[in-house]
């Protein structure tokens, strides 16, 4: 498949994101939804595989519906992170929300077992340690919070969750919302 990442985007939303989140919204889907999911995605693997760690690609083979929630809720909680922010999403307050917002989607979309599974398997990537132990926090906040974005910026602005400064990993507050 030879898209562009703007293209690859649109054709996902439409194809699977919207339709099969929109579609599936019982916990346990037909065997008609299962298909229609499971052959839209199948289109996307490819490029999905590109995109997502082994541990990410091994969750998505084991459920993709819920796979594909976890997708949506990473878009969902990145668009919303660019809106609050404005000093940019990487190890400060933008990205702790980022992280809580995503596991606080999750949690409300797929379970709490699945959000912890699919938290832990994105921070299996390589990177600096303190940014994972960040990125863990962040992740165990969200699951802890409602899926409001109100309420995930509430306990950014008051230090409940982990940013980093220099080499340390500080409470977060309110600095660089947009």
């Amino acid at each position: 498949m030879n898209l562009t990442d703007d293209e690859f985007e649109r054709d996902m939303e439409q194809n699977i994101i919207v339709r099969s989140y929109s579609t599936i919204s019982r916990a346990t889907p037909t065997v008609l939804e299962w298909h229609t999911v499971t052959r839209a995605t199948e289109k996307y693997l490819p490029y999905l595989h590109s995109m997502l760690n082994p541990a990410e690609r091994e969750l998505f083979s084991q459920d993709c519906i819920k796979g594909t929630r976890a997708l949506w809720c990473a878009k969902r909680a990145l668009e919303t992170a660019k809106e609050l922010y404005s000093s940019g999403l990487h190890n400060g307050n933008g990205d702790a929300f980022r992280h809580a917002y995503w596991n606080a989607l999750m949690k409300d979309s797929i379970g709490g077992d699945w959000a912890k599974k699919w938290g832990d398997a994105h921070e299996t990537a390589p990177g600096p340690e303190l940014e994972k132990q960040m990125d863990l926090f962040n992740n165990e906040l969200g699951r802890t919070l409602s899926p409001s974005s109100d309420a995930v910026r509430d306990a950014i602005r008051s230090g409940k969750g982990r940013r980093l400064v220099g080499n340390a990993l500080v409470p977060t507050n309110n600095a660089g919302e947009a």
